[in-house]
């Protein structure tokens, strides 16, 4: 048996599986012993809340907003989807046309003159006549649109466009989101590095205490040793913070 016969015949089967398969029998909530709650806690309709176009201001900090409107204003991704929201709205815009009338007119000017050779009118000269005419044309074209084409058209265009703006929104948001998620975690890594470098100069003094201690023979030689390993964790998370902060920067 070849391959498409294979799959005929499993098609088939399964066709005919399903024509003899019964539908699972339908429970209610009593029988599984659930028992719906009179109200919910959270409310039935959904709460409006609107996003302020600079809710980033919001922080309070300058460097960041400096930052956001600089990436705004620069950004290839962003200006690329907006590129894309004038394209569908010029799409729109064409799609659109059909709908209406179209009206052609013109308007023509055109001046003539003839001259009149053999009459015997005198004075020198070959007589002539300058006549000017004027030609005014109207066109009006209209499509019917019997079968929804024309409307069709547009209201895909018209969904098309609503999509682009949405995409723009989006990509702004998320470009505005980034920075703002970047921002933090580089501040936070700073914050981090100087607790680290606290830390660490905390434990340097301890060392110098202890040793100084055991040099006195006040504290034995474990608590040195116990010290220096302190010191040296602490020193090797400072180089550790130094790095998380380069890659947040970056």
């Amino acid at each position: 048996m070849n391959r498409p016969t294979k799959i005929a015949a499993l098609l088939a089967s399964a066709a005919l599986a399903a024509c003899y398969a019964d539908p699972p029998p339908r429970t209610d909530d009593a029988e599984l012993g659930i028992e719906l709650p009179a109200q919910w806690t959270t409310p039935d309709a959904p709460l409006e809340q609107t996003l302020r176009e600079d809710w980033w201001r919001e922080f309070g900090e300058p460097r960041l907003d400096a930052l956001i409107e600089a990436a705004l204003e620069h950004n290839r991704n962003l200006q690329a989807a907006a590129a894309r929201l004038e394209s569908a709205a010029a799409a729109h815009t064409i799609a659109g046309g059909p709908i209406l009338p179209e009206l052609d007119g013109s308007f023509d000017t055109l001046r003539t003159r003839r001259l009149f050779l053999g009459f015997p009118f005198g004075g020198g000269g070959v007589p002539s006549s300058t006549v000017t005419t004027y030609g005014l044309s109207l066109a009006v074209r209209w499509e019917i649109d019997v079968w929804g084409r024309v409307r069709a058209g547009d209201a895909a265009a018209l969904a098309d466009q609503e999509a682009a703006v949405e995409d723009l929104l989006a990509a702004r948001l998320s470009l505005v989101g980034q920075l703002c998620r970047a921002w933090f975690q580089s501040v936070e890594a700073q914050q981090q590095l100087q607790l680290a470098e606290n830390t660490a100069k905390t434990f340097a003094a301890t060392l110098e205490d202890v040793r100084d201690r055991f040099q006195r023979g006040v504290r034995p030689a474990l608590e040195v040793h116990q010290a220096a390993t302190n010191l040296a964790n602490a020193e090797a998370s400072v180089a550790q913070r130094k790095e998380l902060l380069q890659r947040a920067l970056r």
